[in-house]
């Protein structure tokens, strides 16, 4: 059934990335794996010499048990690996491109982070950088709503600039003024689920 179960709903995923973040329990099940493994290709190496089989049919048990390591060594881990670099590789681009801005700013990015066409691998990775407790940090991450409400937001920090992320082909990050957005034509972000936004002068 566990053959099945793997080639029927495993072998044929789109995303070798979809368990990059949490929760993974491969951890806890490995040690039952391992022992259930061993007992299996033990019990059937003796099963087959109680039959009389000869000693290469005897050690087609350990061979197989050997095959499956190798499959996944060469066939799995490449892939995974791959995906695990993809993942990084893009989701770290906007912290990058944020270490030129001109500190102190705030940075008002959409949800999800990153547009999902710039990595063929789904992760699970929607937000922006965490602040800090204190809001004191150089740079400062704000999920973006709309430009009227991005603004209302800067009226309690005069002393920082305020910026809008956006992404240009290639996946690559940079920053347009919030002053200049109407020029770019920024559109609402995305807030998720129904609830409507309230407006601008009722948020404090």
């Amino acid at each position: 059934m566990m053959v099945l179960g793997f080639v029927v709903l495993h072998a044929y995923l789109r995303s070798a990335g979809i368990d990059t973040f949490g929760p993974v329990h491969y951890m806890e099940v490995m040690l039952p794996i391992v022992l259930l493994s061993g007992l299996g290709v033990a019990r059937l190496t003796n099963g087959l010499h109680k039959m009389g089989s000869t000693p290469f049919v005897g050690r087609l048990p350990t061979g197989l048990c050997f095959g499956l390591i190798a499959a996944a060594l060469f066939g799995y881990v490449p892939a995974r690996a791959y995906a695990l670099y993809e993942v990084s590789d893009v989701l770290r681009r906007p912290a990058v491109a944020a270490e030129q801005v001109d500190a102190p700013a705030i940075v008002f990015a959409d949800r999800p982070l990153v547009p999902r066409q710039c990595t063929k691998n789904r992760h699970f990775v929607f937000a922006h950088e965490v602040n800090d407790p204190d809001f004191e940090n150089s740079i400062l991450w704000v999920n973006h709503l709309t430009i009227a409400h991005d603004r209302r937001l800067m009226e309690h920090y005069p002393d920082r600039q305020a910026l809008v992320m956006r992404w240009l082909s290639g996946c690559r990050p940079f920053f347009v003024p919030l002053e200049d957005a109407e020029q770019w034509k920024i559109t609402d972000g995305n807030t998720g689920g129904s609830t409507p936004i309230p407006s601008p002068e009722e948020m404090h």
